[in-house]
């Protein structure tokens, strides 16, 4: 089930990839006025294709790692106490307002490009955003006489 799961994100990533990319060569195309006629329409669309293959290859390569990551943080919270759960939800809704405020500019971009871009932006501010809330060390610490684990230095914070 975890191999099927990874083949459809990293593939999903290759997709977004390929077509962002496929954009990125038309723009590339059009703009530097590369016109089939000296090349011939095979050179340009031998570009196009590789400007695809190079965005399939990035894309599974991002969604590789991304998907990784995201393994590893499924699995720290599970591990963590209900506050950690609580601050990591916190940066996850954080993260996304930051995507959608980076996002702005593309309302107005074609709907195949600003949505694939919003999810690999969101992905990535919902990540960032986590990780630095729950590094950030917004409580003073608390210390127990027996011990000075952090999970009870927490709890003595939740009023019993």
């Amino acid at each position: 089930m975890n191999r099927v799961v990874w083949a459809l994100f990293t593939g999903a990533w290759a997709v977004i990839g390929g077509i962002g990319t496929g954009h990125l060569a038309r723009v590339y195309l059009k703009y530097l006025s590369v016109e089939p006629a000296p090349w011939g329409t095979g050179a340009v669309t031998m570009v196009q294709i590789g400007f695809i293959l190079l965005g399939v290859l990035l894309g599974w390569l991002l969604g590789a790692l991304v998907y990784r990551r995201l393994l590893e943080l499924a699995e720290e919270v599970v591990k963590l106490s209900f506050y950690d759960q609580v601050v990591s939800g916190l940066g996850a809704v954080i993260g996304l307002v930051v995507a959608s405020l980076v996002s702005l500019p593309l309302i107005r971009a074609p709907a195949e490009l600003s949505v694939p871009v919003f999810v690999v932006v969101a992905v990535i501010c919902v990540l960032v955003s986590v990780l630095w809330l729950r590094r950030l060390a917004w409580f003073p610490p608390c210390t127990n006489e027996t011990t000075r684990s952090r999970t009870i230095a927490r709890s003595c914070w939740i009023p019993a």
